[in-house]
């Protein structure tokens, strides 16, 4: 019994869909849709949620080159403890 058995439940999860444009040259896309569930568009306007993406993707390369440095390219373990099973 090594399995783990999840009792079958059907929820919803409510999301906001907002469309982003990109002005930026060189730009593999010139638009996208971003999904989430900050609801409040008062709160969260659709430009903060797309320059909070665009930040995330600046950042994207950076967190590749740690990895690597520290030879985690394919780590699969989500903490510590897994990281240290991992062949």
């Amino acid at each position: 019994m090594g399995k783990r058995e999840y009792k079958c439940t059907y929820w919803q999860v409510e999301i906001r869909l907002t469309d982003v444009k990109i002005n930026k040259l060189g730009s593999r896309a010139e638009d996208f849709t971003i999904a989430s569930t900050m609801l409040d568009c008062e709160r969260y306007p659709g430009e903060w949620l797309g320059l909070l993406y665009e930040g995330r993707w600046l950042i994207e390369p950076d967190i590749e080159s740690i990895k690597c440095t520290m030879n985690l390219e394919h780590l699969r373990a989500q903490s510590p403890e897994g990281k240290e099973r991992e062949p």
